[in-house]
C-alpha cells in the first residue's frame, strides 16, 4: 500500500501534500519494533535455505548458448531457434523475445527436474502456452521439456511431461485447482504453469502436507496441516504500461495510456517534451496514422525504464511471491527463480523504510543487488523533470496574473503576499520548513536532489523552462551571484533594510529553491522595487505611491506629480536591455495614459559609464544605475531630481 508509484498506487506525495498532518505514518521506532517482532515471529526461517537466482541472458547469442547448456544438444537448440525465426506469424522484431521466453521456461523446467525437493513449482507467465500458438506453442514446449526429462539423470519422475506439467487457467479454475492440490497432497511433483492475472495475487495455493515431506514450522505456533509451494519462476510482467504497436487500439487502452502518461509526467519520470511526444504518438496510433509517429526513441526515456514502472513491477512481484507464503509450514529449501529482465528493476526499486519484506522477496532482491549496478542518473533525471514541470506552471501563473485588466483587490493582495514570500524565503531548507510556508506558495519552489544553493536552467520562451542539477551546455547558472544578491548585500543601506524586514540576505543550502521564473520575473523584480524605494524615500526623501488597481503592475510606483517609476534589476548591459524594453514601455504608457516614466536600474555592470538616455519626446528617461561598485552614483541622484523637478 505504501509503494511509491502513482501508476500502481495512490499518489502518496499528493496525499501527503494535501492531508499534511492528517496523513498518518508509523513513527520510526514503531517501524523498528514491528520489524523486530516480524523477525522474531518468523525465526524459523533461519532453519531454511532460500535459493534465489535469475534466469536468461541479455543478447541473442548468449541466449543460444544458454539453451545449448540446458539441452546439452546444439542441434536441438538451433532447431528451436530456426522454427521461431521462420514462423511467418512472428515479426522479425519479436523473434528474440519469443525465443528467449521459451529458453527461460525450459531453464525453469530443468531446474525443477534437477532439484528433486521442488515439490510444487509455480511457473508464472504473462500468457498461457497454447497448441499452435506462434508466440508460445504448447506443443513445442512439451517436446523440448520431454527431451530434457529423458536426459535427466535423476530418474525420480516416471510420468510423462503431460502428466507433470499442469496448466491452471481461469476456465474451470476451481476444478483445476482442487485436482492440483489433491495431487500435491498425494506426493506427486507438479510443474504448474499459470499467469499473473489468474493467480498472481489473492489466491491461496497451499496443499495438505504429503507423507513423504517433513516441512519446518517457521513461527513456533500451532503447525498448519497444509504447506506452501517451495519453488517459483517469475517471468517479467508485461502490459503494466499500455503501449501501442501497429495493432488496433481500444478506447480503454488509449484512455489508460493517457492517464499513465500524465501520472508519469507529474512524478517526473518523463519530461514535458517527452510527454508531448508520447501523447502525439498515442493519438497517431489511435488514428492508425503510423507515419506521423515520432521516431525520437534515442532521445527519450522508455516508460519501462522509469522508477515508477520499476516500483509498479515490484508490487506485482511481491504479490506473486506471496502465493508461496500462505502457511507457517515451509520446505527446508525454497527456490525463487526470476526472469533476468526483472533484475535491474529489483535493484532500482524505491521501497519505503516502513515496509516489512517477506523473506523470499528479500532474498531475490539481495540477489539482484549483488549483481546489478544502480543508475543514479535516472533519479536525478526525475528531479529535473519535476523541477521543469513546476517551473512551467509557475511561468504560466505569472503570465496569467500579469494580464492587463485582470487585477482586483484580492489578486493584488495575493501578489503582494507573493512578493513578501519570495523576499523572505528564496530558498526553503527542508520539508519541515516547507510545511510552514503558506499552502498557496509551496508550489513556487522546486526540489533539489540534495541540499544546495544553485542549479542550471534553459528558458527558450517565457513558459518553456528546463532545469538541470549539473552543468549543461547552453544552460544558465542560477545562484547568489547570478541574481546579484551578494552584491546588493554589500551595500549597508540594503543589508540593514533586509535585516529589519526579515528578508533573506543570502541563499542558504536548501532542499528547495524558487523556480527560474520566480527568481527572474518575481524575485529580481521585488529586489529592484524594495531597493529603489529605499533609495528614494531614505536618500532622496521622495515618497513613492502604490499604483491603483487599474494600473497595478504596469509600473512599480508613481510620485505625487504623476511621474511613473519602474525599477530594474538587469544583469547585463543596461542600454541593450533598455532598448528591448522601450516598445513594451510605450505600450504600457498608452494603456494607463502615462505622460512620463523613469526607468531606473539598481546596479551598474562592470566598467559601465553613466550615460542616461532620454527618448526624443522626453517621455521615457533611462537611468543606467543607482550604485556603482557599491557606492551611490551621484550623477544618478542629480539626474533623477532634475527630471522630477521639470
Amino acid at each position: 500500500a505504501n509503494i511509491k508509484s502513482n501508476i500502481a498506487n495512490y499518489d502518496l506525495d499528493y496525499l501527503k501534500y494535501r492531508l499534511q498532518s492528517s496523513f498518518i505514518s508509523l513513527q520510526e521506532q514503531e517501524v523498528t519494533d514491528l520489524k523486530k517482532s516480524y523477525e522474531e515471529f518468523t525465526n524459523g526461517y533461519k532453519n531454511l535455505d532460500i535459493h534465489a537466482q535469475f534466469v536468461g541472458a541479455k543478447s541473442l547469442e548468449e541466449i543460444k548458448k544458454y539453451l545449448i547448456e540446458i539441452l546439452d544438444d546444439k542441434e536441438a537448440a538451433n532447431s528451436l531457434y530456426t522454427l521461431i525465426l521462420h514462423d511467418d506469424n512472428i515479426l522479425e522484431s519479436e523473434v528474440e523475445f519469443v525465443f528467449s521466453r521459451y529458453v527461460k521456461i525450459l531453464k525453469a523446467w530443468k531446474y525443477f527436474l534437477d532439484n528433486q525437493d521442488c515439490h510444487g513449482f509455480l511457473c508464472l507467465l504473462n500468457k498461457f502456452p497454447k497448441s499452435k500458438d506462434s508466440k508460445l506453442d504448447f506443443d513445442k514446449l512439451q517436446k523440448y521439456c520431454q527431451l530434457i526429462l529423458e536426459d535427466n539423470k535423476n530418474k525420480d519422475l516416471s510420468e510423462e511431461v503431460k502428466d507433470i506439467i499442469c496448466i491452471v487457467s481461469s476456465d474451470d479454475f476451481n476444478v483445476q485447482k482442487q485436482e492440483l492440490l489433491k495431487d500435491l497432497a498425494n506426493g506427486k511433483r507438479k510443474f504448474i504453469i499459470s499467469t499473473y492475472q489468474t493467480i498472481g495475487s489473492g489466491q491461496n495455493l497451499q496443499f495438505e502436507i504429503p507423507e513423504n515431506i517433513k516441512p519446518i514450522c517457521i513461527d513456533g505456533l500451532k503447525e498448519n496441516k497444509s504447506m506452501d509451494f517451495n519453488a517459483i519462476y517469475l517471468e517479467k510482467p508485461t502490459h503494466l504500461i499500455t503501449s501501442f504497436g501497429n495493432d488496433d487500439v481500444s478506447d480503454f487502452d488509449f484512455v489508460k495510456h493517457i492517464f499513465q502518461l500524465e501520472f508519469l509526467r507529474q512524478e517526473g519520470a518523463i519530461s514535458r517534451n517527452e510527454f508531448k511526444n508520447k501523447l502525439n504518438n498515442a493519438f497517431c496510433s489511435l488514428a492508425r496514422d503510423y507515419k506521423s509517429r515520432s521516431q525520437k526513441k534515442d532521445n527519450y526515456t522508455s516508460l519501462h525504464q522509469t522508477t515508477a514502472y520499476s516500483n509498479m513491477l515490484n508490487k506485482v512481484i511481491i504479490q506473486a511471491i506471496g502465493r508461496m507464503c500462505r502457511t507457517n509450514m515451509k520446505s527446508p529449501n525454497i527456490h525463487v527463480l526470476a526472469d533476468i529482465d526483472i533484475q535491474s528493476h529489483l535493484k532500482r526499486v524505491n521501497l519505503p523504510n516502513d515496509m516489512i519484506l517477506i523473506h523470499e522477496y528479500a532474498a531475490l532482491k539481495k540477489a539482484a543487488s549483488d549483481t546489478d549496478e544502480f543508475n543514479e542518473d535516472i533519479e536525478i533525471k526525475a528531479f529535473e523533470n519535476i523541477a521543469s514541470s513546476v517551473s512551467h506552471r509557475t511561468a504560466k501563473f505569472i503570465s496569467n496574473s500579469l494580464e492587463y485588466g485582470s487585477w482586483a483587490k484580492a489578486s493584488v493582495d495575493r501578489w503582494q503576499s507573493l512578493r513578501q514570500q519570495v523576499l523572505k524565503q528564496p530558498t526553503v531548507i527542508n520539508d519541515l520548513q516547507l510545511n510552514e510556508v503558506s499552502e498557496i506558495w509551496r508550489s513556487i519552489y522546486l526540489k533539489l536532489p540534495k541540499p544546495n544553493n544553485l542549479y542550471y536552467y534553459k528558458r527558450e520562451t517565457d513558459t518553456d523552462v528546463e532545469v538541470f542539477f549539473s552543468e549543461k551546455k547552453g544552460a544558465s547558472r542560477l545562484d547568489e551571484e547570478s541574481i546579484r544578491l551578494a552584491e546588493l548585500m554589500r551595500i549597508k543601506l540594503f543589508h540593514d533594510l533586509f535585516l529589519e524586514k526579515g528578508w533573506a540576505t543570502s541563499l542558504s543550502e536548501s532542499e528547495y529553491m524558487l523556480t527560474p521564473p520566480m527568481f527572474n520575473d518575481i524575485y529580481k523584480g521585488a529586489l529592484g522595487e524594495v531597493c529603489g524605494q529605499c533609495v528614494f524615500e531614505n536618500l532622496l526623501k521622495i515618497p513613492l505611491y502604490e499604483l491603483s488597481i487599474n494600473e497595478f503592475e504596469v509600473f512599480d510606483f508613481k510620485t505625487d506629480n504623476n511621474v511613473y517609476i519602474d525599477f530594474k534589476f538587469w544583469n547585463k548591459n543596461f542600454s541593450k536591455d533598455a532598448d528591448q524594453e522601450i516598445d513594451k514601455i510605450r505600450g504600457k504608457m498608452q494603456k494607463i495614459n502615462a505622460k512620463k516614466v523613469l526607468i531606473i536600474n539598481i546596479l551598474s555592470s562592470d566598467n559601465q559609464l553613466f550615460l542616461p538616455q532620454t527618448q526624443t519626446d522626453g517621455a521615457i528617461i533611462e537611468i543606467p544605475c543607482l550604485f556603482t561598485n557599491g557606492v551611490i552614483e551621484s550623477k544618478a541622484i542629480h539626474h533623477i531630481l532634475e527630471e522630477l523637478n521639470k
